[in-house]
């Protein structure tokens, strides 16, 4: 079952912290680099998997905080024209950060103006961006955007029907999914391999891992149901004798996607990739530091790293 990675509590990433660290300025008012290093303190991890830590809670809250006063800088950022790519990104992960396991603030977050379009925005133009990809550098640093924004989208339509429905609308199922099944590996096996990299030897660390990672993860919450009773996504029995599921328990549906499973379901060649993702990657090697998978992945070693997107 998918239903591990329900309990990811998505954590803002390397990308973050060391891909646009070269753009902080001692010079600029509100730096969102220092605010995501304050926010995560010492927490390294890829994917926090236990959850928002209280100490990161206690400083997410606080008056001053990014996601409080702070927050219509941080979506000015993600939303205007004049942003470039670094900017966005980072305002992306700060958005991560606040919505994650916090509904008042993926709320007020989703319902913001430009905020679910800017998002989706930043998936199409790192995949166009991937597809043109004469200009490693370049292409990287919209890789990195888009994984965050992914990742901000998974986050905000977590058990949110008004952001689930926002982001379904936008168009995001079919900008996720079709990264995946654009970066999939050609006739040569490698996968994110794009005209700008060199063709000698197989493709390693990446930020196309990274954004396909949390896409897959984005289109997951996206396609889950999510139950009153549990506040979580539903859990289902199965039935071998008529071989059907039944919600478990008859739980009360508070958001029904199976029409989004079914669009996700019927994008060209995705149910394909997505298996084939799982299925390259042997569990035995994911305790070997160079095929860690998600839950044991950390920032700035592991993000770009193809086993993550298992």
């Amino acid at each position: 079952m998918v239903s591990s990675s329900y309990h990811l509590s998505v954590a803002v990433i390397a990308a973050t912290l060391f891909s646009f660290a070269y753009i902080a300025s001692a010079e600029e008012d509100f730096d969102m680099i220092a605010k995501i290093q304050h926010m995560r303190g010492n927490d390294r991890s890829l994917i926090m998997a236990d959850g928002i830590k209280p100490e990161m809670e206690a400083i997410r809250d606080g008056e001053f905080s990014a996601c409080n006063s702070g927050l219509p800088q941080v979506l000015s950022f993600l939303t205007s024209a004049d942003s470039d790519a670094n900017k966005k990104g980072q305002a992306a992960a700060l958005v991560s950060l606040c919505s994650n396991s916090h509904p008042v603030n993926r709320a007020k977050i989703g319902s913001s103006e430009g905020v679910v379009s800017s998002l989706v925005d930043l998936i199409r133009v790192g995949t166009e961006k991937w597809k043109a990809g004469e200009d490693i550098q370049g292409t990287y640093k919209h890789l990195d955007t888009a994984g965050l924004a992914a990742e901000a989208i998974r986050a905000l339509s977590e058990n949110s029907a008004e952001n689930h429905k926002a982001f379904v609308e936008a168009g995001a199922i079919n900008e996720l999914g079709g990264f995946i099944v654009a970066s999939k590996g050609g006739e040569d096996g490698k996968v994110c391999s794009f005209p700008g990299q060199s063709n000698n030897g197989p493709i390693g660390r990446t930020p196309c891992n990274f954004f396909r990672m949390w896409a897959a993860a984005a289109l997951e919450t996206l396609s889950n149901d999510y139950c009153e009773k549990e506040n979580w996504p539903c859990l289902y029995d199965w039935d071998d004798d008529e071989k059907t599921l039944t919600i478990h328990d008859d739980e009360t549906v508070t958001i029904d996607a199976s029409a989004e499973r079914e669009s996700i379901a019927n994008i060209d060649g995705l149910l394909e990739e997505l298996i084939s993702i799982v299925c390259s990657i042997d569990p035995a090697r994911g305790h070997m530091r160079e095929h860690p998978l998600p839950t044991e992945s950390m920032v700035g070693r592991d993000d770009g790293t193809p086993s993550t997107v298992a």
